[in-house]
C-alpha cells in the first residue's frame, strides 16, 4: 500500500496514511492489470484492534470517554439494576479492567499512527505506568498494606 500524496509505503491492512490521512492505493501488479482491491469494511473497534486507527482517537475516545462510560456503568448502573451480590459484583469490578486491557493493547498497536512519534511513546508509557499502579494496588490490597499517607487526625 502506498500513499499517493506523500509516497509513504504501508503494510497491507492499512487504509489511510498516518501523516496526511489520505486513502492508500495498492502498489504492485494489481493496479497494472485493472484489478480493484477488495473493500474491507470494519468498524472503529476492529481498526483499533488491528492498529489502523489514529492514536488521538484511541486516547481521547476509547481511553478517556470510554473509561468514563465504563466506570459509570460499573459503579452506578450495574448496582442500580442488580444488587451487588455474587457474580454482578465481580462483573462490576472486572469489566473496567478488561476494557482497559483492550485499550492498552490498541494504544500500543496504534502508537505509530500520529504525526509525532513522541506522542505514541508518551501514550504507551502512560499505559505501562497505569498498569504498574493497578498491579501494586492489587498487591497492597491482597497483603493488607496500610496506605502510605495517613489520614489527618482530627482534634477533640
Amino acid at each position: 500500500m502506498i500513499c499517493p500524496q506523500c509516497k509513504a509505503e504501508y503494510r497491507p491492512g492499512f487504509t489511510h496514511a498516518s501523516d496526511c490521512d489520505v486513502a492508500l492505493k495498492r502498489s504492485g501488479s494489481g493496479e497494472r492489470h485493472g484489478k480493484k482491491p477488495p473493500v474491507i469494511r470494519s468498524n472503529g473497534f476492529q481498526r483499533a484492534w488491528r492498529g489502523q486507527e489514529r492514536l488521538w482517537k484511541i486516547y481521547w475516545v476509547y481511553l478517556i470517554l470510554g473509561s468514563v462510560i465504563v466506570m459509570i456503568g460499573s459503579t452506578i448502573v450495574v448496582p442500580l439494576l442488580f444488587p451487588l451480590v455474587g457474580r454482578m459484583a465481580t462483573v462490576a469490578a472486572v469489566a473496567p479492567l478488561l476494557y482497559w486491557a483492550w485499550v492498552t493493547i490498541c494504544m500500543c498497536r496504534c502508537a505509530s499512527n500520529c504525526n509525532w512519534r513522541g506522542w505514541g511513546n508518551i501514550a504507551v508509557a502512560q499505559m505501562v505506568l497505569t498498569w504498574v499502579g493497578i498491579f501494586l494496588n492489587v498487591i497492597a490490597a491482597l497483603l493488607h498494606v496500610p496506605p502510605i499517607v495517613k489520614p489527618p487526625i482530627e482534634g477533640p
